[in-house]
């Protein structure tokens, strides 16, 4: 209750932040403040279990615990603990119980004193999850995290939050999804936070797919000892106005990161993805990759920043942006950033915004093939590096169904590709 309050007060000092924000220049949240949000109440398990029904994303094939209007849903879950030897579980119960990573890590690395987001997620999730690998357990299956947003009492605002904890030489991976059943407004929040001990591997797929009245501000903040090893997928393919936050450090020697991101944003759609990796050891690389789409007035912004400290001498990192624009009023900010405090580093980083190669169409329709389906087959080449980084095949496969499905002629460029 403490935490509670010292995160209301200070989002009540915060405010929400507007264009003077430098990190949040390029994003208008007035339509975001305009909209009164409530809070859903628990929802009945035939409610829930209606809602999942159909939902996008809904069936993954693997262990599943399910949160409606930012309930847990132990009833439609299919986690248990056990599974591979993890513990999946909610935050009243993991307390009850005296879980330890709970109290040891939770808050511990998503900032309240600057983010209003993470301090108002932190003052109002009702009921969180942890899910914990301990030392040397390897999980075979993913774990998926379904978060569904109904709007059945009128515009609501969902406050998610999840602890993730792999141990020591443990592997995990966890897939985060959000969909909605309706179109009405609605606000998600979610805070993620990752804790990788030594020679961990962790694989984490957030997949934002908000329906049309959808705000999405989301964030994932990640923390690895030494030789551990994330992989952190950030899909972005629906919303009114969706922001993705990733902040990952490298806090012991020799530890990996890599950072994948792709966005497909329609007309009048918004996408704000910020990226902060924290060299702060010896010996750690880093691999980001974002990639985004844009068709009609659809508008995106990028902001990635690498900081290299002065103890992370032998640092490898490397970071691109590149965008494609599918019409003349498609806009893009992009501003990847260095910050090196070390002199023995290797680092790079760049950004590129460019429309489809027109001497690429012409090769493609001199084969036969007509104008919208060879768009469609470059978009795709364009946006397959970062497909081809989702290694789970049950995620992989409705991600290109909504692909082809926005894609110009998508059904041809899917028969095309077989």
């Amino acid at each position: 209750m403490d935490r509670r309050r010292a995160a209301l007060d200070r989002f009540a000092k915060l405010g929400l932040p507007t264009a003077k924000h430098e990190d949040w220049r390029f994003t208008n949240l007035r339509a975001l403040a305009r909209t009164d949000f409530g809070v859903a109440a628990r929802p009945s398990v035939d409610a829930a279990r209606a809602a999942i029904d159909g939902a996008p994303f809904a069936d993954l094939g693997c262990p599943r615990a399910v949160i409606v209007d930012g309930h847990f849903v132990r009833e439609l879950s299919s986690v248990a603990d056990g599974i591979d030897g993890v513990r999946v579980i909610g935050f009243a119960r993991a307390a009850d119980e005296g879980i330890d990573v709970l109290p040891a890590r939770f808050g511990r690395h998503a900032d309240i004193e600057s983010d209003a987001f993470n301090a108002l997620n932190t003052a109002f999730a009702r009921d969180g999850l942890v899910i914990h690998a301990p030392d040397g357990v390897v999980v075979k299956r993913p774990i998926h995290i379904l978060s569904v947003t109904t709007t059945a009492a009128g515009p609501i605002a969902t406050h998610g939050r999840y602890l993730i904890v792999a141990g020591v030489s443990s592997q995990l991976t966890v897939v985060e999804t959000h969909v909605a059943t309706a179109d009405r407004p609605y606000l998600t929040n979610p805070v993620t936070e990752i804790v990788a001990g030594a020679n961990a591997h962790v694989d984490h797929y957030r997949v934002q797919a908000e329906s049309a009245g959808g705000f999405h501000i989301g964030s994932v903040h990640t923390w690895q000892d030494r030789d551990s090893v994330t992989s952190t997928q950030t899909l972005s393919v629906g919303g009114q106005m969706a922001r993705n936050q990733a902040v990952v450090t490298l806090g012991g020697p020799g530890a990996e990161a890599n950072l994948n991101g792709l966005y497909l944003v329609g007309d009048g759609e918004h996408v704000d993805n910020h990226t902060t990796l924290v060299h702060a050891a010896e010996r750690c690389s880093s691999r980001e990759v974002y990639k985004g789409v844009l068709d009609g007035a659809a508008r995106a912004v990028f902001h990635g920043r690498i900081r290299v400290e002065r103890d992370a001498q032998e640092t490898d990192s490397y970071q691109t942006n590149n965008n494609l624009l599918l019409s003349n009023e498609a806009r893009v900010n992009t501003k990847p950033q260095l910050e090196i405090y070390a002199d023995q580093v290797k680092c790079s980083h760049g950004a590129t915004i460019g429309q489809m190669d027109d001497d690429s169409v012409f090769y493609l329709r001199s084969r036969g093939i007509d104008r919208q389906a060879a768009e469609g087959m470059l978009i795709y080449a364009f946006v397959s590096e970062v497909l081809d980084g989702v290694r789970v095949e049950a995620l992989r496969e409705p991600l290109e169904d909504r692909l082809f499905a926005w894609l110009p002629q998508g059904d041809v460029v899917r028969e095309a590709l077989r």
